[in-house]
């Protein structure tokens, strides 16, 4: 359980709710209250995703966030509503609050998690709150307390190719492959894993040459 605290899954905190007009949000200098359980929620998923877009445009990032809340409250497909996380995410982020964007990353991730983008982002959200080396420790923390989630090996596996150490990637993806043979991840690692391999390879062969 320490793995899973040290990056920060838990829920977002509670939002404070009030009533509004449906067209008509408050706009203040702080975070409006909301209300989208009391809400007019028009026609479809996407009249709420485009009024947040619109929000998002002119920077009213807490209006922008409680459309894209309103519209997952409908039936949607998992890939799309991982989208709408990333989006949340990514308001968190340019709200400066790491500790939501991670949780929101986790939800997409958990939807859709062969998307690498989402990863990335998960990373750079938990990189404002530590180090990498306490990142590093962390994912593999959660690591050998999950042993049946292939995400934190995953995210490792990637960490590893953004700190330029294929070697240690290249290890990770050997036993990724290994771990999680019917992972929708695992014909990704293979690949990545072939890659890494080719190049060390070359890269060996460049320096023998040298050296001779």
């Amino acid at each position: 359980m320490l793995g899973v605290v040290c990056l920060g899954l838990f829920l977002p905190p509670i939002l404070s709710f009030a009533a509004i007009e449906p067209d008509q949000p408050r706009i203040r200098s702080n975070r409006p209250e909301m209300n989208i359980y009391h809400y007019d929620y028009g026609d479809s998923a996407q009249h709420h995703v485009q009024k947040a877009e619109t929000y998002r445009v002119h920077r009213m990032f807490w209006q922008a966030e409680r459309e894209y809340l309103i519209a997952l409250r409908f039936p949607l497909e998992e890939d799309y509503k991982a989208n709408l996380y990333n989006n949340l995410a990514t308001i968190s982020t340019q709200l400066q609050h790491p500790e939501r964007a991670q949780s929101y990353y986790r939800k997409a991730l958990t939807l859709n998690p062969i998307d690498v983008n989402y990863y990335h982002g998960w990373l750079e959200s938990l990189k404002a709150q530590m180090s990498d080396t306490d990142l590093e420790d962390a994912l593999k923390d959660w690591q050998e307390s999950d042993g049946e989630s292939f995400i934190p090996r995953y995210a490792l596996s990637l960490l590893y190719d953004e700190e330029n150490r294929p070697q240690e990637a290249l290890q990770v993806l050997e036993q990724f492959v290994i771990d999680f043979p019917y992972s929708p991840l695992t014909d990704i690692a293979r690949l990545r894993k072939a890659q890494y391999q080719s190049s060390l390879e070359m890269l060996a062969k460049s320096s023998r040459v040298h050296i001779e």
